[in-house]
């Protein structure tokens, strides 16, 4: 192994079609013997790290593409991906280079697309977009934003790269996964090819055996060094070994059980978090850049950053073994660049969500160290990316403690109704603001059922420990035919989730109509930021709650002037050009983009909705029904809009 690894830099397209020398992606294990299947994504490994994670959504440039491209591209949405930009030919853009996909870890089942387009976003971050987008089957990722960013050192990491070329036909297969932690983060990084801020770095993480150093003595340090040694001196079936080469363990060989010791996965560094991973353990070498790193919450991947550079760059810190740009800090213009080069029809995967914020900083949940300041939607109180009868149960156990302790201080973030405590009152508010639903809805498709709710609850009476799922809809621990199966019987009928909000305050005419969107677009286009139309919780009125309203409230697209769920010719161009062009109009008259006319710019992007193929708004996840007028504090079911929609999202 090199003392030194090489700057992840790759020279445009000779980098990735011959003329330069790739390694892979480094991992203890692969480097001393150990299966590489157990890190090789195709490798069939029964003990392969990522079992059970979707990595659909990482792409690579295949071998036989016509055009040089990006090694590596990571899905945000349907259609966008990111990767370094110095992997790509800024003239050029990639536009062509083929980009394959596999929906599972099997090579039987593959998916290509051409890139189009692409920004440099930030330093060498890049955002490409490909001819047309990904199917079902290929899952974007969610950007991992966490909102202090020195929250992010600490956290564990899954790292991709690629994987060793021998027996390997096309460069799409090659990928491999290792761990590591995030060491330090919002670092000023200088390379070769520039200084880039808004950076996190990941190294060694030994945890005994300082063996050598730069001068080959020992340095005081566990680092890059120790390892070195480890690996130059690992040989199990050569005896007569000593500490220095190696022997951890003291038995005249350095082997297995040298580097178990002296990269203990059980030991913490200093700062009581970073952990060794032992065989797990990676960094990126030139070849890698472009590829994602990714932080696994409750089995989902959501996207830390990019690789850069590995340790031939320096900082502050001096050298490390790996450079990745942080995804998170370039939300905003990755963002507006999808939004505005889809017309409006696709936004990035994102589990930031900014109107989740107070919110999500709370104690005593069950989210990962270091992610009590990560942004989630409110009805996603396990942390897990989706609202569920996990969330309930978690919920009716804080119900619990509050009742059982009277002197417990109130965890605002459970204290739903926000009235100062936590009791029932906070389960039927986040029930029917948060889930759309009511008490007794145990399998949460919007509707109080017999067969499929009161009688399983019924059929278990007596039974312990089975929570909401089971008919605990109290959360007492067992279930009672009184406060359980009584208790829903008398929901039994109800229908009516996604408590939707009706805008148009001067009409209350408790629906939601075209009316509602005007409302919203004259509280955008008057600047007062009106806290009322904030549907994003950013404190500004502008149009991506607009835009939210329609796609996430609404569940409709864009365009789609008589809410049957597509745009289309007849049902939304012709009235317009029936109509004719007009100033002081609204949605009904056509104004699609929302400022105030009906003119050729509307006539302009229905036809592009149309001609992009993407049309048909999703199917909802539940049914839809009217409301009542909210007053102020119910406006916070918009909440649970956006936790019920985000089902389909990153999942």
């Amino acid at each position: 192994m090199r003392k030194t690894s090489v700057i992840a830099w790759l020279a445009l397209g000779a980098a990735l079609h011959g003329g330069v020398a790739r390694a892979d992606l480094e991992v203890h294990g692969v480097n001393v013997g150990v299966d590489p299947d157990r890190f090789d994504r195709f490798g069939g490994g029964t003990d392969f790290i990522g079992d059970g994670i979707d990595w659909s959504g990482v792409g690579r440039v295949t071998s036989s593409s016509s055009v040089p491209g990006p090694g590596f591209a990571t899905m945000i949405s349907k259609s966008f991906f990111v990767t370094a930009a110095h992997t790509v030919n800024q003239s050029t853009k990639a536009a062509g280079a083929t980009m394959r996909f596999y929906p599972t870890n099997s090579s039987s089942t593959s998916v290509d697309r051409t890139i189009s387009d692409g920004w440099l976003i930030g330093d060498d971050l890049w955002l490409g977009k490909l001819s047309s987008p990904v199917p079902n089957t290929i899952k974007p990722f969610p950007i991992l934003n966490i909102e202090d960013v020195g929250d992010y050192v600490g956290q564990e990491i899954y790292l991709m790269g690629q994987s060793a070329s021998a027996g390997v036909a096309d460069n799409s297969l090659r990928q491999r996964i290792g761990r590591n932690t995030i060491d330090a983060s919002d670092l000023t990084v200088a390379t070769t090819g520039g200084t880039y801020d808004n950076m996190y770095k990941f190294t060694f993480n030994a945890t005994r055996a300082d063996l050598t150093g730069p001068d080959g003595v020992g340095d005081g340090l566990i680092d890059q060094w120790d390892w070195d040694a480890f690996e130059s001196g690992f040989d199990p079936g050569q005896p007569g070994k000593d500490y220095f080469d190696g022997d951890v363990t003291g038995d005249g060989y350095v082997d297995l059980a040298d580097g178990n010791a002296l990269f203990n996965a059980a030991s913490a560094n200093a700062n009581g978090k970073t952990k060794g991973f032992g065989w797990d353990e990676a960094h990126v070498s030139g070849g890698d850049s472009g590829a994602p790193s990714f932080r696994i919450i409750n089995g989902k991947a959501a996207l830390v950053g990019t690789h850069t550079a590995s340790s031939g760059a320096t900082n502050a810190l001096g050298g490390g073994k790996g450079y990745d740009r942080l995804t998170a800090a370039s939300i905003a213009a990755i963002k507006s660049q999808v939004s505005s080069s889809s017309s409006g029809n696709e936004s990035p995967a994102s589990i930031m969500a900014a109107r989740g914020t107070a919110i999500a900083r709370r104690e005593g949940l069950t989210l990962p160290e270091g992610l009590r300041g990560l942004n989630l939607y409110r009805g996603d109180l396990t942390g897990d990316y989706v609202d569920d009868d996990d969330d309930i149960d978690l919920l009716n156990k804080e119900i619990a403690a509050y009742a059982a302790d009277a002197t417990r201080p109130v965890n605002w973030g459970f204290d739903i109704d926000g009235d100062g405590d936590v009791d029932a009152s906070d389960r039927t508010a986040f029930l029917e603001q948060e889930m759309g639903t009511k008490f007794g809805d145990r399998d949460l498709d919007g509707e109080v059922e017999y067969t499929d709710d009161v009688l399983p609850a019924y059929n278990n009476v007596t039974v312990t420990n089975v929570g909401w799922a089971g008919g605990d809809f109290n959360g007492n621990g067992v279930v009672s035919f009184v406060s359980d199966v009584n208790a829903a019987t008398a929901n039994i009928g109800y229908k009516g989730v996604r408590a939707l909000p009706d805008l148009d305050f001067a009409g209350s005419d408790d629906s939601i109509t075209a009316d509602d969107i005007d409302s919203l677009t004259a509280a955008w286009r008057s600047g007062l930021n009106n806290a009322a139309f904030d549907l994003t919780f950013d404190g500004i009125v502008d149009e991506d709650d607009y835009v939210f309203y329609i796609t996430e409230v609404l569940g409709t697209l864009q365009g789609d002037l008589n809410f049957d769920g597509k745009v289309s010719f007849n049902g939304d161009l012709e009235p317009i050009l029936t109509l004719g062009y007009a100033t002081g109009t609204g949605w009904a008259e056509g104004d699609v983009n929302g400022d105030g006319d009906t003119d050729q710019d509307d006539v302009d992007f229905i036809l592009g909705v149309i001609g992009s193929g993407m049309q048909f708004a999703p199917a909802p996840d539940l049914p839809v029904l009217p409301v009542p007028e909210p007053n102020t504090a119910s406006m916070l079911a918009i909440c649970s809009l956006a936790a019920i929609l985000f089902r389909r999202g990153p999942a």
